[in-house]
């Protein structure tokens, strides 16, 4: 039997049916040799401190830094996580071959690795089914280029460092700046992305609530309704200014070069994730949550790509060619689900 592990529920329906896998167990779909199964995002994820050393669980700087020579993993103390994961440990063992349909990116190749490890499976070969849509001719497609999974050993060294180097960073960081400066119960949290993006809004905003307007003076000249400004910095005294106007003054404007150049502008590109974000709150006011939110929705409705790959494309059988069908679908998908646009 081939078992098929996809990320959500919704995405392994979408398989399910391209299979013929339709008839309905707890946790899975079956039919014509498969079992389709699912996780709900993440299942495992790395042990806490206090799951090595009981002690651990009291924080304390005489602890700190804690780095485990080895990082174990664990399944999600959540009752529902726990059951889906049982479903997934009994079909992966028995299975003929194992087939990771998880999300195409980083993060979906450690969901699926980390569960894998923790169902004893590692040592079982296994082919990745790669989805950038989930139209079912590309699910069909996608199910004729399978690829060894070893290809993709790179990519969940990756994720993996990644997932260290987040545990190392907030678990330490977080307990060292709590039992220092935390007060009556007080979080201090710390991530390894989330604390230095966070210094630079602070910083950012810092100079904008100290910031104190200075009067300054610039040259410019009219000629044949061209305005042409002076090369040097902004005067910052009037009388500076006055000087340099006084010398040129009087004299004739004279054109010294006239450099011409042809240049290719090439089409700009599609959206990844972190433009789309950005475009649409530039136009829209929108969050990059509800963005994102927006986005993930219309995947799953096969309207466009994978929100996380490098580069997305719209989804509508090839009529829609530019950008501004991303852009329209998910203003039209926010004010739909009570998120109306800010227009700017």
């Amino acid at each position: 039997m081939k078992v098929i592990l996809a990320e959500k529920p919704s995405v392994a329906r979408k398989i399910a049916a391209i299979v013929g896998a339709r008839t309905r167990h707890d946790g899975y779909m079956e039919g014509s040799g498969y079992q389709v199964t699912w996780a709900y995002g993440h299942l495992v994820e790395l042990k806490e401190p206090e799951d090595y050393d009981p002690a651990l669980k009291r924080w304390s700087l005489d602890a700190l830094p804690f780095i485990p020579e080895r990082f174990e993993l664990k399944v999600i103390q959540d009752p529902s996580s726990r059951q889906q994961f049982n479903v997934i440990k009994r079909l992966f063992r028995s299975a003929e071959e194992i087939v990771c349909a998880t999300d195409a990116g980083r993060e979906g190749e450690l969901i699926f690795r980390y569960i894998l490890a923790m169902t004893g499976c590692e040592g079982k070969p296994f082919r990745r089914l790669w989805l950038n849509s989930l139209t079912p001719s590309t699910i069909r497609e996608a199910l004729r280029r399978m690829r060894p999974g070893s290809e993709y050993d790179r990519l969940y060294v990756a994720a993996r460092c990644r997932s260290e180097a987040d545990w190392i960073v907030g678990i330490n960081g977080t307990r060292n700046y709590t039992v220092r400066y935390g007060a009556r119960g007080l979080l201090w949290s710390v991530g390894r992305v989330q604390t230095p993006v966070l210094a630079m809004i602070v910083q950012r905003d810092d100079e904008i609530r100290t910031f104190k307007p200075q009067p300054f003076w610039e040259l410019m000249t009219r000629y044949r309704a061209v305005i042409f400004k002076c090369r040097k910095d902004r005067f910052f005294y009037q009388s500076d200014a006055q000087t340099h106007l006084e010398r040129v003054q009087g004299h004739p404007l004279t054109i010294t070069n006239v450099a011409r150049k042809e240049e290719k502008a090439l089409p700009p590109q599609l959206y990844d994730l972190t433009e789309l974000q950005r475009e649409m709150n530039r136009r829209f006011g929108l969050s990059a949550d509800a963005t994102l939110k927006a986005a993930q929705a219309l995947y799953e409705a096969k309207l466009i790509t994978y929100p996380w790959e490098a580069v997305m494309t719209p989804r509508a059988g090839g009529v829609w060619t530019d950008d501004s069908f991303r852009v329209d679908c998910i203003t039209c998908w926010c004010v739909g689900h009570g998120l109306e646009p800010l227009r700017l």
